[in-house]
């Protein structure tokens, strides 16, 4: 008997599990490579990933040679500012 994962979770944190495996990430959680399996397919990670799920919850990442200054710019414009929490 096949048990949907939408059952155990919710719509927001599958989009965060599905962000966390579509790319590598380094120490600070920043996206370094696409996560591929085959060797030399590993292109570089876009450099912003955004993406909203159906219950509003907002899953951002960001690729690891943008400055921390810019990161907390798109972080204050994009999400703060756009996706208030509830």
């Amino acid at each position: 008997m096949s048990v949907l994962l939408s059952t155990y979770f919710s719509p927001g944190v599958l989009m965060q599990m599905h962000a966390n495996v579509l790319f590598t990430y380094d120490a600070r959680a920043r996206m370094r490579s696409v996560n591929e399996p085959w060797p030399g397919d590993r292109d570089a990670a876009p450099q912003f990933f955004l993406d909203r799920a159906i219950d509003a919850k907002v899953v951002c990442r960001l690729r690891n040679d943008i400055g921390d200054i810019v990161a907390g710019q798109l972080w204050h414009m994009l999400i703060w500012k756009h996706y208030p929490s509830k």
